[in-house]
């Protein structure tokens, strides 16, 4: 589903990416937990194309959550 949310987003169509790296993070969450590295990667990814879309805030939101959970 990542890879298939990656190639949606190359091809610009970043809110049908963003629902898919958003079940892509859901899922990773609750089956590896969020400081898996996946399930980071998942983050990072939702936190591009929310960039791309110009939710800056939201996006920063998300790194730096993710930049606690890879401190641990």
């Amino acid at each position: 589903m990542n890879n298939l949310a990656l190639a949606i987003k190359d091809q610009g169509k970043c809110k049908e990416a963003e629902k898919l790296h958003h079940q892509c993070l859901e899922a990773r969450k609750t089956l590896l937990g969020e400081a898996h590295p996946s399930t980071l990667k998942s983050t990072n990814n939702l936190a591009i194309v929310l960039q791309k879309q110009g939710r800056f805030i939201k996006a920063m939101k998300l790194q730096r959550q993710r930049q606690c959970l890879v401190a641990k």
